[in-house]
This record gives C-alpha cells, structure tokens and sequence, in this order.
C-alpha cells in the first residue's frame, strides 16, 4: 500500500479518486495474498496425488493378472480328483498340476491317465464292469 500513497505524493487527484484506487490496491493485494494460499495448497494437493497415481497404476496392473490368471483358472472336480478347465472340459492331472506342470489327461474306458506322470484317475460316471468269479478270459 506504500507504494500506491508515494505515487499520490504531489499529485492533484482528487481525494475520492485516491480512497477509490487505494480501496483498489488493498483489495488487489487481498487477491494476491489468497492466490499464493491456492498456489501452496496445490502444490500440496499435486503431492498427495502422486502417490495415489502410483497406487491406481499398481492395482490396474494387479486387476489385468488376476483377470489373466482367471482366464487360465481350473476348476477342482473332487470326485474324479482331476482339474477340470471350465472353458474345454479338459482334464488336467492334479499330481502334475502341483508340481507346476499343466499337464492334459488321456481320456481312457473308465477314467483318464496322465501321459507324464503316469497316474491314473477314475471316473466314477464310468465304472468299471464288475469281475465275474469263474471267469478265465484267455482259458
């Protein structure tokens, strides 16, 4: 405000005229005052967003892993004791499955068989046909 009054020093305008652009200075500095507040509390603001930008990257990331990772999801069937993929209906050999291995099962009379870990498994829909006593196939 000092600045406006010494350059009022020596000048013939009017006192009303003075009060007016002295009202005017005053509220131009208010001005300035509050837009150095708003520029403060945006730099804060711009700090407390970063890391939040940071954290929405990350779970966007985490969100496109689990999509993919349940894309390629199996499902356990507990009386066969096989995975099963629900898109194809495949079987998948739990024995391998456990050891990282995704390994598809041969389809077989009365279950499947598992082409690298040679393990067997059961379909109970396909029993086996009973054993007759007496019988001698090759006799």
């Amino acid at each position: 405000m000092g600045k406006i009054i010494d350059l009022f020093n020596g000048t013939t305008l009017p006192q009303q005229k003075k009060r007016q652009v002295l009202k005017l200075d005053a509220e131009y500095e208010e001005v300035q005052a509050q837009n150095q507040v708003l520029k403060s509390e945006n730099l804060k603001l711009q700090a407390d967003v970063n890391p939040l930008r940071r954290t929405i990257e990350e779970m966007e990331q985490k969100i496109a892993q689990l999509t993919a990772s349940a894309e390629n999801a199996l499902t356990f069937n507990q009386s066969t004791g096989t995975y099963i993929d629900p898109k194809t209906g495949i079987h998948f050999c739990t024995k391998c499955l456990s050891a990282d291995k995704r390994s598809p099962l041969r389809n077989g009379n009365h279950g499947w068989r598992c082409m690298v870990c040679n393990a067997d498994y059961f379909d109970p829909a396909r029993p086996e046909p009973p054993i007759r006593m007496g019988y001698e196939p090759l006799a």
